[in-house]
């Protein structure tokens, strides 16, 4: 028996991870739909095959509307400000986008009645940065989803 095909919404999926995990996706048969708003990805690295959505995790309006139109079956969250240059020196720009965002992503899935969540950083989380203090938190937001409101979360 065939497995499912699932429309899958990547956050995050024009950077250098988030393509690989579309060329994946999409070579499972998924519907794959993915959201960035080209801070660190470039258009051109969406893979053709996915719909591309310009759009920013931060936007509480945007996310809802996508994820009811498209018919989102699982969100894969890949986007946030990391250690890279500068902008680990902008705390607050860390913590915008990465705490913020998070808590975008998890209500528009929530009420969209969205119930598998995947959270996927490509580095090391310690306490020692405005990048790892955000992932912590982000970390203490998933799990109180996961006990709130029955999401699957997969870190």
């Amino acid at each position: 028996m065939e497995k499912p095909r699932l429309t899958v919404f990547i956050a995050g999926g024009a950077g250098r991870l988030g393509s690989a995990v579309v060329v994946a996706l999409l070579g499972e048969g998924h519907r794959v739909i993915v959201y960035d708003n080209l801070t660190v990805g470039t258009r051109e690295s969406v893979q053709a095959g996915a719909k591309f959505i310009f759009g920013d995790i931060r936007d509480p309006h945007l996310i809802p509307l996508v994820f009811k139109m498209e018919k989102v079956d699982l969100v894969i969250h890949l986007a946030n400000l990391g250690e890279i240059g500068a902008v680990a020196t902008d705390a607050f720009s860390v913590y915008d986008v990465n705490v913020l965002g998070t808590l975008n992503l998890l209500r528009a899935a929530v009420r969209q009645n969205i119930r598998k969540f995947i959270v996927i950083s490509g580095e090391t989380v310690t306490s020692e940065s405005p990048f790892g203090s955000s992932q912590m938190a982000c970390q203490e937001i998933l799990q109180v989803a996961r006990e709130c409101h029955d999401i699957s979360i997969a870190t």
